[in-house]
């Protein structure tokens, strides 16, 4: 049988209920450890979320969702956006959807596509927040990106900026 399957259980329960106290403490120490080792936990990593933005196209921005402990079943866990970056940064709409683990998966990457232009600016950050997971918990919930300004601005600046006065008769030559 597996390990905390429904007979296994059921069979420790019985003996629970037919044996002394020091027994019935020891086994429900055993089914809570059995419990927490099929706990689902879920976490979120910054991979590689600390780039220039570039002039153009998009650059992509990744964090990798994990999740431990039973994974014998399908789970989701949904992300979202939010920070001093915003939607223009990402094409338009601030990123957010669901993370889907197939039965046995533990690793997945969000992909964030973040949108290059020439606008001199600040660097923004923006931080991706897991929530709702369909089973377990949440141990690390959110992660950190950064969005490097890469675009420069340029200033002329007259060295002489004085200029000799004419008289108003005298033409200005073109």
């Amino acid at each position: 049988a597996e390990i905390g399957g429904p007979k296994v259980v059921d069979s420790v329960v019985q003996l629970i209920r037919d044996q002394d106290e020091e027994i019935r403490r020891t086994a429900i120490e055993i089914l809570n450890a059995m419990k927490a080792e099929r706990a689902v936990d879920h976490h979120i990593a910054a991979t590689d979320a600390t780039k220039a933005e570039g002039n153009s196209s998009t650059t992509a921005f990744t964090f990798t969702v994990t999740r431990t402990g039973d994974t014998s079943a399908a789970a989701t866990v949904s992300y979202a956006v939010s920070g001093t970056a915003d939607a223009t940064d990402f094409g338009g709409t601030l990123p957010g959807g669901t993370v889907s683990f197939a039965i046995g998966e533990t690793s997945k990457v969000i992909t964030l596509n973040v949108s290059g232009d020439t606008t001199v600016e600040t660097d923004e950050s923006f931080v991706v927040t897991l929530s709702g997971p369909s089973a377990g918990t949440i141990s690390t919930a959110t992660a950190n990106g950064t969005i490097r300004n890469d675009d420069q601005s340029f200033a002329i600046a007259a060295t002489d900026a004085s200029i000799a006065a004419r008289s108003a008769s005298a033409p200005i030559a073109q």
